[in-house]
């Protein structure tokens, strides 16, 4: 009997410390990073409809549905003056009831949402209303930017890139004047091919797609829009 009370008084003691300890080790962790609000996108031959129209600032993860008949893709677009061209996200490639995610940081300001059935053109857009405090830039502006002028001649080869090459971890900026008499996409894919950014540029106009050159090897500079694409190495080390 003597035993089992001393037994049931330590436990009775060591079960709230337990607790305590617990809840301490908690407190000590800081507050939880912030979850990503999520976008149901869906896409049609027609339509691009999205389940929310405004949302906080911050990463939000979108899952594109395509409803349509046609592969799709799906863009995020940033504003670029006064047209929306710079491509924050994208996801390509979303064949007829299948489903995908994409993700993007989105500061406050206005974006819009481009599907694409067929996988072409401007798309079906749709604005989206980022609200919130300059805390969610989605490239920091922290890290210097180096220039490189490039041009698309008329017959979509890019011209000022001879000699040209980045560090690993350089910040580019590609100003991109279009002289092929139509509109045109720069794109730039990584050695792995994924896409890391895209501008539409509108003939005669010049576009800017700021980028981190954050894996060494040969990426791709890309131009899109024409009856041919055109296509040249760029090397990161």
């Amino acid at each position: 009997m003597f035993v089992s009370l001393k037994s049931t008084t330590i436990l009775a003691l060591v079960v709230p410390a337990m607790l305590l300890a617990a809840c301490s080790a908690n407190s000590d962790e800081g507050p939880a990073p912030a979850s990503a609000t999520t976008i149901a996108v869906t896409a049609t031959d027609t339509e691009c409809s999205l389940d929310q129209a405004t949302v906080a600032s911050g990463p939000i993860d979108f899952t594109v549905t395509n409803s349509g008949n046609e592969v799709t893709e799906v863009y995020v677009y940033g504003q670029n003056g006064d047209a929306f061209t710079t491509v924050v996200s994208e996801v390509e490639n979303i064949g007829p009831g299948v489903a995908r995610d994409m993700s993007a940081n989105l500061a406050p300001g206005a974006y819009e949402i481009a599907c694409k059935p067929g996988q072409t053109g401007d798309g079906i857009r749709t604005v989206l209303t980022v609200t919130g405090d300059q805390t969610a830039a989605p490239i920091a502006t922290a890290s210097p930017v180096r220039a490189i002028d490039l041009g698309i001649d008329s017959s979509d080869t890019l011209t000022g890139l001879a000699g040209q090459s980045a560090l690993v971890e350089e910040r580019i900026e590609f100003e991109v004047t279009n002289s092929a008499g139509a509109k045109r996409n720069f794109e730039v894919k990584r050695p792995d091919g994924s896409v890391a950014g895209e501008v539409e540029i509108a003939a005669g106009k010049k576009g800017d797609l700021t980028l981190d050159m954050n894996f060494d090897g040969t990426w791709s500079l890309i131009v899109e829009g024409g009856a041919t694409e055109t296509e040249a190495d760029f090397v990161v080390s």
